[in-house]
């Protein structure tokens, strides 16, 4: 064997037997470059605070302790989740898709630039509310009634029933269900609601109540079966039942009995002539 074959195998004798499929002392796995598996994003890019505005979004009121906290965070430790925004030719701005609490953080936190995912398509206003719908129904700090708007308008812009919306968001159907018998409050329970004075399934309770006692009313009328009897026994042992559909006042049923005993003075008189 000549001396420069020899020199070349003693300087290449270890990657010769890798390239064999010989694995080095301690059966040690070959090392993997930290780029393998990894693919850059096109559209990720860190846009100036300025150069975003918010747009019509589900989320309606953000709690001011709240966003302080996060942009604290922010400030420590980063932003750790970019937000998603689309460009608006027209306004020459990016309009955030979802992610506003996270922007109005960063900018409370200082930050000059915000991570984002630009979205390249043209995007319809039932894709926009879809996607907020998805990116915010279910995080906590969502409030209630907020929470029960963007399921009833996904619902209307998208003509699905609730059992459908709940697949789309992967969630129970009774949780769609509960939290769209909301909307079913009185404004100023809907606030209290909102601001944590009464919980949800409390408020949701009285709905059913006086949804069933509406319905149980109703059923009582069309079935024809009387709502309420008013008994009275009167002297020399007559007893009068004034029956009704709905419940009767003490006046009604004295008027009742008025017209009643007219009735029977009246059948006596004319058995007398």
């Amino acid at each position: 064997m000549s001396g420069k074959l020899q020199d070349f195998l003693t300087r290449n004798q270890q990657n010769l037997r890798e390239d064999a499929g010989e694995r080095p002392a301690g059966n040690a796995p070959p090392a993997v470059s930290k780029l393998d598996g990894r693919t850059r994003m096109q559209n990720a890019a860190a846009i100036a605070v300025d150069r975003i505005v918010a747009d019509a979004q589900t989320r309606e009121a953000f709690d001011e302790d709240e966003l302080k906290r996060l942009a604290d965070s922010i400030r420590q430790d980063g932003q750790l989740q970019p937000i998603l925004v689309r460009y608006d030719e027209g306004r020459a701005v990016y309009v955030i898709v979802a992610g506003e609490r996270r922007w109005r953080a960063c900018k409370l936190a200082g930050l000059p630039t915000v991570n984002a995912v630009v979205v390249e398509k043209t995007m319809t206003e039932a894709e926009i509310l879809n996607v907020q719908i998805l990116e915010n129904a279910l995080r906590q700090d969502l409030r209630p009634v907020e929470q029960a708007k963007a399921f009833a308008k996904a619902m209307q812009m998208n003509g699905w029933d609730g059992k459908t919306l709940a697949e789309q968001l992967h969630i129970n159907p009774s949780t769609v269900s509960r939290s769209l018998a909301l909307l079913k409050l009185p404004e100023d329970m809907q606030r209290r609601v909102d601001v944590g004075e009464v919980p949800p399934t409390v408020a949701i309770k009285q709905v059913t109540k006086e949804t069933g006692r509406r319905t149980g009313n109703t059923a009582s009328r069309k079935s024809g079966k009387p709502a309420k009897e008013h008994t009275l026994r009167l002297a020399g042992g007559v007893t009068v039942i004034v029956k009704g559909r709905r419940a009767l006042s003490d006046e009604e049923v004295a008027a009742a009995l008025e017209e009643a005993l007219r009735g029977i003075r009246g059948d006596m008189g004319k058995s007398a002539a």
